[in-house]
C-alpha cells in the first residue's frame, strides 16, 4: 500500500464526512440524515464499526459501509454484516480490494451483500461468497374497488401490525418501524397474519411493489386480492415482485417467473441459504437512495 494510503475502521464520529462522501458520489436523492440513520440502528449489542474507510493524504477517497445485526437463528443468535455502498474514487480503484479484505477478516459474523453489480458479485464469489437465487415473480396488481369482508383486515400501522403478529415477528415488526420501507398485516384472528414489508418505486419505469420480507406466505397467497388492491390503490404500484424463494411453494396465478438484476450473496460459517434475508439490511434504509 502507499505509504499515503491507509484503511481505518469508520467510527461514529466519522459518520458525518462519510456520508456526506457517499451522498455525493452516487449523487443521491436522500440527506445526509436518512444516510447516517442507517448506520446508527440499534439492531447490534456489540457494533465493530460501521465498515472500513480509505483515506489519502487524510482526505476521504473510498468507503464500504457496514449495518451489523444480531439475528435469531434457529433458537440461537447469530451476528451479521451487510455491506454496503461500495465506492472508491477512480485514481485509487486498484486498492479497493483492501476494504473488502478489511471487512471480511472479522471474525465470527456472517457476511450479506443483496445489491451487488455484476462486477462485484464476480469478486465476492472469487472471494467464497455463496450466490442466492435470483428468481422472482411478478404479479400484477389486478383488483377492484370493494369492501374488504369483515373477518379479513389489513393493518399498516407499525404499533397495530406488531399488536396481531407472534412475539418474534412482532420484535421483528418493531426494529423496522421508523424504516424507509412499509409494513402491513393481512389476515383475522382465525386465520392468522401475514406480516410484509415492501417499498415502492419503479421497476423498469412501470410503479411497482418490492416486496423485501414476508412471514406466512401462503396466507398471502390467500388474501393476495387484499394487498394487491391496497398496493394499487393506495400506493398506485401496478404491479407486485417478490423472490421466489420467499414464497415456500405459494403460487399464485398470472405470476410471470423473471430474474433479478442485481446479485445477492452471503459469506457464513454457521448458517445457510434460508437464513438470508433482507431484514436488518440496508433495503430497509436505503432503498430508493
Amino acid at each position: 500500500m502507499s505509504s499515503d494510503l491507509t484503511v481505518a475502521p469508520i467510527r461514529d464520529e466519522d459518520l458525518d464526512a462519510v456520508c456526506a462522501f457517499l451522498r455525493e458520489k452516487f449523487r443521491s436523492r436522500c440527506d445526509l440524515a436518512t444516510w447516517r440513520f442507517a448506520f446508527t440502528r440499534h439492531w447490534s449489542k456489540e457494533k465493530p464499526n460501521n465498515g472500513f474507510m480509505l483515506r489519502a493524504g487524510g482526505e476521504i477517497v473510498g468507503v464500504l459501509g457496514a449495518i451489523y445485526s444480531d439475528q435469531r437463528i434457529g433458537g440461537r443468535v447469530e451476528k451479521f454484516c451487510n455491506m454496503t455502498s461500495w465506492y472508491v474514487v477512480d485514481e485509487h480503484r486498484s486498492r479497493g480490494l483492501l476494504l473488502m479484505v478489511a471487512l471480511i477478516r472479522q471474525e465470527g459474523l456472517t457476511f450479506t451483500n443483496l445489491s451487488a453489480s455484476p462486477a462485484v458479485e464476480e469478486i465476492l464469489t472469487r472471494m467464497g461468497f455463496t450466490p442466492l437465487a435470483r428468481d422472482i415473480v411478478s404479479v400484477a396488481n389486478v383488483a377492484l374497488p370493494f369492501r374488504l369482508p369483515s373477518r379479513v383486515r389489513l393493518l399498516d400501522d407499525a404499533d397495530a401490525v406488531a399488536r396481531v403478529l407472534p412475539p418474534e415477528r412482532a420484535q421483528i415488526c418493531r426494529d423496522h418501524k421508523d424504516c424507509r420501507i412499509s409494513q402491513v398485516a393481512i389476515g383475522s384472528d382465525e386465520d392468522g397474519y401475514c406480516h410484509v414489508m415492501f417499498s415502492r418505486c419503479g421497476c423498469r419505469r412501470t410503479p411497482c411493489v418490492i416486496v423485501h420480507d414476508l412471514a406466512s406466505p401462503q396466507l398471502l397467497a390467500r388474501f393476495w386480492t387484499h394487498f394487491a388492491a391496497y398496493a394499487l390503490y393506495r400506493t398506485g404500484a401496478l404491479v407486485t415482485r417478490i423472490e421466489t424463494r420467499l414464497l415456500e411453494g405459494a403460487r399464485w396465478p398470472l405470476a410471470i417467473a423473471m430474474k433479478s438484476r442485481s446479485g445477492a450473496l452471503f459469506l457464513s460459517r454457521t448458517v445457510g441459504a434460508d437464513a438470508i434475508s433482507r431484514r436488518y439490511t440496508e433495503a430497509m434504509n436505503l432503498t430508493g437512495c
